[in-house]
C-alpha cells in the first residue's frame, strides 16, 4: 500500500481559490490519454454541483474546471461505483444543460452551449505515485475499505465480503500496544489468548465468528508468516484490516488453516510532510516506556520515503510477580513514480516475560476428579519461569503499470522466529489438589519463506467492464519445535503451590533440529463483472491450493 503524493503549485492554487474553480493536479501529457480511459472507485453524495465536482476531482486526482452561476445552482445526483472521470460527470451533468470537455494536459472543462471553456487550462503538474488506501470514514478511525485478497483494494461498497480496516488514528487514539488491543474494536473478533504476558509457548489467538485465528495466519501486506511468532506490536503499523467470510478462497490457505476470516497488518508509509513524533508512556506504577516515528520524503518529486518507528516497554504486568520487556524496532523504504512502485520493510521485535501465567491447563492421573477451583490469588506456576522470544522479517514488494490497464506485481518475504520457553506442567495426582510439577526446557525456531506474483488488468466487452486478477503465491516454513529437555517431578498443591527448585540448563542447546517442512503453494484467478453502469457486479474467482507436510522424528529428552 502506498500514499499519494500530489503536488500543487502556488500559481494554481491561487488561481483557483480567485475563481471559486476545483482543482487537482494535472498530469503530464503522456498520462492524458491513459488518465481518460482509467478506472477510479468513485462514492459521492447528492450535493451542490460546484462541491461535487470539487470532490470527484479530488477522489481521481483530475483537473476539473467549472465556474459560473449555472454551476453554482445546479444540485447534482449522488454517483457510485467504479467508472472513468468522464462516465462520472455525465452523471454529475444530467439535466443541468452543461457539458464537459477534455482539455489538454487529461483534465476537464465544464461548459454551457453558449460558452467557451469556463477558465484557461493551466500548466501542467507532475503528480507522482496514486493511492492504494481507502479513504476513510468522518473521524478517521475506520475506513472505508481494504484489501480483499487477491482482488486488491476494494471500497466496501464494491465488494460482497465483509471487511473492516481500523487506521493509525485509532490505533494512537487509544494507544495500542498490540494487535489484539486494535481488534477488541471489532464485535465478531474475540482474543482467546494474548501472547503478551501468557503461559510460555503461546501467541496471540484469536477467533472470527466462532473460528480460530492464530498469530501465524496474521498477513503482513498480504504474505503470510510475516509477522512477530508470539504478539504483534503496533508499531509501524498503518491499518489492521480484518476480512470476514471465505478468506482461503481469497487469500489462500494460511500456514494454521484459519476459515472464519483473515487479518491483514498495513505497514506505514511516510507522508509528504516531515514527521518526527517521542511518545512517553505509563501503564501503572512500575511499567513505563517510549516510542519514536520518524518519517521523511526525498527526491524531486518526493518520490523516495523512509518511514522509522521503535519502542521499547518494560515494567510488571497485571499478574503478581511477572514483568514484561518488549522492544520493536520497524523500517519502512519506498519510492512510487507514475509507474513504478517499490517498497521494503524490515523489522525487530523482542519479547521477553519473566514468570509467565499459569497455562489453565492441568494434566489428570487416572481415575480423579477435578478439583474444585484454587485462589485466583495463587498461581501454581513458578517464578522462575520464563518466555523469551525473538523476531527478524522483511517485505519486498513492487508493482509496476504495463499499460494503464495492466499492471504486474510482486512480493517476497522472509522471517526468523527463535524461542526459549523454562517452565513447569502440573500434573494433578491427588484429590485434594495434590501436584506433580514437571519442569521442562523447550527451544524452538520458526523460518518462514513467502512470495506472491501476478497481474490486475481491467477492459471491456461491449457493456461489460471487467477486472481481473491473476496470482501465484508460495509459503514454506521450516521449524524445529519439539525438542524438549524434561527434568524430575517435584510435589506441589493446588492449594498451597510449593517452592520449585529451577532446573540448571547450563550446556542444553538451544537450536534444535528441523521438526517440520510445511509448503503450500497456490494459483488463482478472479474477475470483476460490471454490468449497467456498474449499478451491479459480480464476483467470480477460483483458486487451486496445494499442501505439503512433513513432520520428522521428535526427541523428548529427560535429564
Amino acid at each position: 500500500m502506498h500514499q499519494s503524493g500530489i503536488r500543487r503549485s502556488a500559481l494554481a492554487l491561487a488561481l483557483a481559490g480567485a475563481l471559486g474553480l476545483p482543482l487537482a493536479a494535472t498530469p503530464t501529457g503522456a498520462q492524458a490519454q491513459a488518465q481518460s480511459e482509467r478506472l477510479y472507485s468513485i462514492n459521492l453524495a447528492a450535493q451542490p454541483l460546484n462541491t461535487a465536482l470539487t470532490a470527484l476531482s479530488r477522489q481521481t486526482n483530475t483537473p476539473i474546471m467549472a465556474g459560473g452561476s449555472r454551476v453554482t445552482a445546479h444540485n447534482a445526483p449522488a454517483v457510485s461505483g467504479r467508472m472513468t472521470v468522464q462516465d462520472a460527470l455525465s452523471r454529475l451533468l444530467a439535466g443541468s444543460g452543461l457539458s464537459s470537455a477534455a482539455t489538454p494536459g487529461g483534465g476537464f472543462a465544464v461548459t454551457a452551449p453558449d460558452q467557451g471553456p469556463a477558465v484557461t487550462t493551466l500548466a501542467p503538474v507532475l503528480v507522482t505515485g496514486r493511492s492504494q488506501l481507502s479513504e476513510p470514514y468522518a473521524g478517521g478511525q475506520v475506513a472505508r475499505g481494504g484489501r480483499v485478497g487477491m482482488l486488491g483494494e476494494r471500497d466496501v461498497m464494491d465488494t460482497p465480503f465483509n471487511i473492516a480496516s481500523y487506521t493509525s488514528e485509532l490505533i494512537q487514539n487509544q494507544q495500542a500496544n498490540t494487535i489484539a488491543d486494535v481488534l477488541a474494536n471489532d464485535a465478531s473478533v474475540r482474543t482467546v489468548n494474548d501472547g503478551q504476558g501468557s503461559v510460555a509457548g503461546t501467541g496471540d489467538e484469536f477467533q472470527i465468528r466462532g473460528f480460530p485465528v492464530r498469530n501465524q495466519d496474521v498477513s503482513f501486506n498480504g504474505l503470510y508468516g510475516m509477522l512477530p511468532l508470539r504478539t504483534i506490536a503496533m508499531d509501524g503499523v498503518e491499518r489492521v484490516e480484518v476480512l470476514k467470510g471465505p478468506t482461503a478462497l481469497l487469500n489462500g490457505m494460511s500456514p494454521r488453516g484459519s476459515v472464519g476470516g483473515g487479518i491483514n497488518v498495513v505497514p506505514k508509509r511516510a507522508g509528504d510532510e516531515p514527521l518526527t513524533r517521542l511518545t512517553a508512556t505509563y501503564q501503572s506504577d512500575s511499567r513505563f516506556g517510549g516510542m519514536v516515528d520518524i518519517g521523511r520524503r526525498f527526491g524531486e518529486n518526493n518520490e523516495f520515503g523512509i518511514r522509522f518507528n521503535g519502542s521499547y516497554r518494560d515494567g510488571d504486568t497485571a499478574v503478581q510477580n511477572q514483568s514484561n520487556q518488549m522492544g520493536t524496532a520497524v523500517v519502512g523504504l519506498d519510492y512510487r513514480s507514475d509507474k513504478l512502485r517499490v517498497s521494503l520493510d524490515a523489522g525487530h521485535q523482542t519479547n521477553n516475560i519473566d514468570a509467565p501465567g499459569d497455562s489453565g491447563v492441568l494434566i489428570f492421573g487416572d481415575n480423579l476428579p477435578v478439583p474444585r477451583a484454587p485462589d485466583a490469588s495463587k498461581g501454581y506456576s513458578p517464578d522462575w519461569g520464563y518466555s523469551k522470544s525473538r523476531d527478524n522479517y522483511g517485505v519486498l514488494r513492487a508493482e509496476y503499470d504495463i499499460t494503464p490497464q495492466l499492471t504486474v506485481f510482486g512480493g517476497v518475504g522472509y522471517r526468523r522466529s527463535n524461542n526459549r520457553y523454562l517452565y513447569a506442567d502440573p500434573i494433578v495426582v491427588g484429590s485434594e489438589g495434590e501436584l506433580l510439577m514437571r519442569p521442562y526446557y523447550w527451544p524452538s525456531w520458526e523460518q518462514n519463506v513467502s512470495s506472491v506474483w501476478g497481474a490486475r488488468g481491467n477492459f471491456n466487452t461491449g457493456s461489460v467492464k471487467h477486472e481481473v486478477s491473476l496470482s501465484y503465491s508460495t509459503f514454506e516454513q521450516r521449524a524445529g519445535y519439539y525438542d524438549y529437555y524434561i527434568f524430575g517431578l517435584s510435589p506441589s498443591n493446588l492449594y498451597d503451590p510449593a517452592d520449585i527448585p529451577k532446573p540448571s540448563i547450563d550446556g542444553l542447546s538451544s537450536s534444535p533440529p528441523r521438526t517440520s517442512l510445511l509448503k503450500l503453494p497456490t494459483i488463482a484467478l478472479a474477475d470483476t463483472l460490471s454490468f449497467a453502469d456498474d449499478r451491479v457486479q459480480l464476483t467470480a474467482g477460483v483458486r487451486y491450493q496445494t499442501a505439503k507436510s512433513t513432520n520428522y522424528s521428535l526427541s523428548l529428552i529427560h535429564i
